[in-house]
């Protein structure tokens, strides 16, 4: 059988489609796709809300000021549509004790003004959206499509249930082929969660969702950063301090924003008496997860080592609802197809210096 024929990937357009639940770790991760996009060749065609953090219509808000911050409309995004506003099971397990009542640091002083929203723009459903998406995507020679999830996998899972449902001969498989790469923050590998003892918090609120899209992803281009990932990668309180002190005269309005935002739940990294105020503050730096998952997509360099490893998620369990249950290579698992580049170290340089460059300019 002959070689498949090769393109040169430098020349084709690079889209990104952000899903997200939009707390304070998703706007760092939006705002360097908004930020640093083009000097990557990367284009945001569309951000989609699910729940998650916060409620959906607050995440609609909170992407909208995320925009603001980088420009508004003049950021080029054409399009902030709204998903689901709950899991597949109805619930609904927000995060608000860790982003803050409003899911994005709650500052109430004013410094932060709610963006101005044309509710035309946000009636959009956003399955559809992404469908138009990858349908234009799969109809061009010179595009590369990268779908990004930062929060429970909703939206996603909703995607591939249509095109299962519409019955269109090949039309899930067409999903996975448009898509370059599928890439997610979620699931934890070392049964080692943040929200329950084994269960990362992305996973955990859909886990039927997650069950759905693991079970139903074949293809080999599934991108995963782990909460122990991120957590291996934590930014040192003194370059986390450097990047979003409060107050630094060289920030651009991203940092300026970003720094807000951050200050409510990673701004004291000292443990309050004998107890830590977010369990965060007790490492040895501070866990902003989404952004160790966007700058992959930006720059796929930033991964310096994964391991291509099996993934199914448990529903039924009371004990262990939730688990991304990993094959990193068991005795009975030569049958498990291998399909998820399960990321392990990142260039801590790289993803410091691309914070940096987001938030002061000329750095």
């Amino acid at each position: 059988m002959g070689s498949p024929i090769q393109r040169d990937l430098s020349s084709l357009e690079r889209w990104l489609v952000i899903d997200t639940d939009a707390g304070i770790d998703d706007a760092v991760a939006i705002c360097l796709a908004l930020k640093l996009g083009q000097q990557y060749g990367v284009k945001v065609k569309l951000i989609s809300c699910v729940q998650g953090n916060c409620k959906l219509e607050q995440v609609v808000i909170n992407v909208a000021k995320c925009r603001e911050a980088c420009g508004g409309r003049g950021c080029k995004v054409p399009k902030i549509c709204v998903g689901s506003n709950k899991a597949l099971n109805g619930t609904q397990v927000a995060a608000t004790f860790f982003h803050g009542p409003d899911g994005l640091g709650n500052i109430t002083d004013g410094s932060i003004a709610d963006p101005i929203i044309d509710e035309n723009e946000f009636i959009s459903d956003a399955i559809e959206c992404i469908l138009e998406v990858i349908d234009e995507a799969s109809k061009r020679d010179d595009v590369r499509l990268t779908l990004l999830a930062l929060g429970p996998l909703t939206n996603i899972a909703k995607v591939m249930m249509k095109q299962d449902k519409d019955g269109v001969e090949n039309e899930s498989s067409l999903l996975m082929n448009v898509v370059e790469e599928f890439v997610l923050m979620g699931g934890c590998g070392n049964a080692q969660g943040n929200i329950t003892r084994v269960a990362e918090f992305n996973i955990y609120n859909d886990a039927e969702a997650a069950d759905y899209v693991f079970s139903n992803w074949t293809n080999t281009n599934v991108v995963v950063a782990s909460w122990e990932y991120t957590v291996k990668h934590a930014l040192p309180w003194e370059t986390f301090d450097e990047i979003f002190g409060l107050d630094n005269i060289r920030h651009n309005e991203v940092g300026t924003f970003l720094s807000k935002i951050l200050h409510h739940t990673y701004g004291n990294h000292e443990p309050k008496g004998d107890k830590v105020e977010h369990f965060e503050r007790s490492k040895s730096g501070a866990v902003i997860c989404d952004p160790c998952a966007l700058i992959y997509c930006l720059d796929k360099e930033t991964a310096l080592s994964f391991e291509q490893v099996h993934v199914e998620v448990e529903c039924k369990s009371e004990l262990t609802r939730g688990m991304t249950v990993v094959d990193w290579g068991s005795y009975d698992g030569e049958s498990r197809l291998k399909n998820v580049k399960w990321l392990i170290d990142m260039d801590s340089e790289r993803y410091v210096r691309m914070l940096g460059a987001a938030c002061i300019d000329g750095l």
